[in-house]
């Protein structure tokens, strides 16, 4: 351990130029949260993440309270008027349907029974599916920094749904690539991809709209 931590500062120290940025939730009071347990500072963490930016991948371990996370942040969310349709539908998909059940069925079913809600897309399918039932048969579609990316790479601004063609060719995979993609993307790992591109591509967007 005192190895890799002195390696570590070493590399940082003489090559590393980029610090990540940190979300701190500590201060949240989360009102209408139930108190029969306490969220973990990595949750709380997790949430005003998700407040602040536009997108939040949820990588933690099996078991580290991901489905508690999607709970708090799309209350948090509607709460402060951010993201009202997309939160209040996961919000009241979690209150009405057993997703525990849904992961014995298979993933075809679980999409007919979930896109019969209102204000279930193909982007919430995708998040149930990775962070609610942990399946990877699904990707983010529509996800903005998967347009943002898909956007660099074609030259021109596109759709929502045109995301979808970036991620077919992974099939089974999808959502993992989808991860994947996402991480690469937030660190400048993905060949051919550049971040003010895509920004100048979303500006001329919105003039042209």
């Amino acid at each position: 351990m005192q190895r890799r931590e002195r390696l570590c500062r070493i590399y940082n120290d003489t090559f590393n130029c980029l610090r990540q940025r940190e979300f701190d939730g500590s201060h949240l009071r989360l009102p209408g949260f139930s108190r029969c347990f306490e969220l973990h500072r990595s949750q709380l963490n997790a949430i005003w993440r998700i407040v602040q930016s536009g997108n939040t991948g949820l990588f933690h371990a099996v078991g580290a309270g991901k489905t508690a996370i999607m709970v708090a942040s799309s209350m948090e969310l509607r709460r402060l008027g951010l993201g009202m349709q997309r939160a209040s539908a996961l919000v009241r998909l979690c209150r009405t349907v057993d997703l525990e059940r849904l992961k014995a069925v298979p993933s075809t079913a679980v999409e007919q029974r979930l896109c019969r809600e209102r204000g279930i897309g193909p982007w919430s399918l995708g998040l149930i599916a990775l962070e609610g039932l942990g399946r990877y048969d699904r990707g983010l579609v529509g996800d903005l920094a998967l347009v943002k990316l898909q956007s660099s790479l074609h030259g021109r601004w596109v759709e929502g749904w045109e995301t979808a063609e970036l991620l077919a060719p992974y099939d089974e995979w999808q959502g993992l690539a989808g991860k994947v993609l996402l991480i690469g993307w937030a660190n400048g790992l993905v060949p051919g991809a550049d971040g003010d591109v895509a920004r100048l591509l979303q500006q001329r967007a919105r003039r042209a709209a």
